[in-house]
C-alpha cells in the first residue's frame, strides 16, 4: 500500500505543475510587450513578450490576447487560434 501511495504522490508532483499551468491561463494565453517581469509563461501575471512565443507554446483552440501596440515579429500560424487585441489597436509584422 505505501508503494502505491508513493507513486500516485510522485505522479502528481510531476503532474502538477502542467495541471496549475493550465488552470492559470484558463484558455487564453496573454501577450504584452512592455512586461519586463520574468518568467514569460503566458500567464495573465508574467503574459509573454512576443505573439511569437505565444504562438509556439500554443495548441488547436487557444485563445491568444494581445496587449495593444505594435510587435516587429515575422509570424506563421499553422494551428487554429483565435487572436484577441486588448486595449486598442495590434500590428505584427513589419
Amino acid at each position: 500500500m505505501a508503494a502505491r501511495t508513493i507513486r500516485a504522490r510522485i505522479k502528481f508532483e510531476e503532474t502538477y505543475p502542467l495541471i496549475r499551468y493550465y488552470r492559470e491561463i484558463g484558455g487564453t494565453m496573454h501577450v504584452n510587450d512592455a512586461n519586463t517581469t520574468f518568467p514569460w509563461d503566458g500567464t495573465p501575471a508574467h503574459p509573454f513578450r512576443t505573439v511569437s512565443q505565444a504562438n509556439s507554446a500554443a495548441w488547436n483552440g487557444l485563445r491568444i490576447k494581445i496587449r495593444a501596440g505594435s510587435y516587429p515579429e515575422a509570424l506563421t500560424i499553422s494551428k487554429q487560434l483565435t487572436l484577441i487585441a486588448s486595449g486598442g489597436t495590434v500590428t505584427i509584422g513589419q
